[in-house]
């Protein structure tokens, strides 16, 4: 229980003026009892703040990720704490942050790809009025991607194999701007 700065800074005026009913009736109100009958009221130094989530008492990691991708940090700590950390019974690890976003992204794309391709492969049959043509194009989607993720190679950028991977260009050391986004090369001014 947290009282204002002002009301808890004398803990004998908690424990004399702090009254907690209790079961019965003293004139017909229910009877109160002052705090300090029931506990001992003392000022100690504790943790600087108490973090709930979903109505438990939570403790926070943070880790701060440099040249590797979320997706395969995450998965090599999820690994390592499941081999080596056995938890007591009511307690558990959740990952959150970047990869959580990453996840919710991940699960989003599921959806969006295929309704989008559908979207197109309408729009191309109601153009052609024909199968054939509507298949040879989007039959070229995929040349598309492979093209893209060739000329991007080609361009010097390292691509990584994993999900939330970073994208950075070669050569450069600490890949990825402030938000740790893309480090894309800047149009140039002509």
């Amino acid at each position: 229980m947290r009282y204002p700065r002002d009301l808890r800074s004398d803990p004998q005026a908690i424990a004399t003026q702090v009254l907690v009913p209790v079961p019965g009736e003293m004139g017909g109100q229910p009877a109160m009892v002052p705090l300090g009958e029931l506990a001992t009221v003392s000022i100690a130094k504790g943790a600087p703040a108490i973090r709930t989530e979903n109505a438990l008492l939570s403790a926070y990691i943070f880790v701060d990720i440099r040249d590797r991708d979320i997706g395969g940090y995450v998965a090599d700590a999820q690994k390592a704490v499941r081999d080596k950390v056995k938890f007591p019974p009511g307690y558990y690890a959740t990952w959150s942050g970047q990869f959580e976003y990453m996840q919710r992204a991940a699960e989003k794309m599921k959806i969006v790809i295929p309704v989008t391709l559908a979207l197109i492969f309408v729009l191309l049959f109601l153009n052609f009025r024909r199968l054939t043509e509507t298949f040879i194009v989007m039959l070229s989607v995929p040349f598309a991607l492979v093209g893209g993720i060739w000329l991007m190679w080609l361009l010097g950028y390292n691509l990584s194999s994993r999900v939330g991977g970073r994208l950075h260009r070669a050569g450069r050391r600490g890949g990825g701007n402030r938000r740790g986004d893309a480090d894309l090369p800047r149009p140039r001014a002509e």
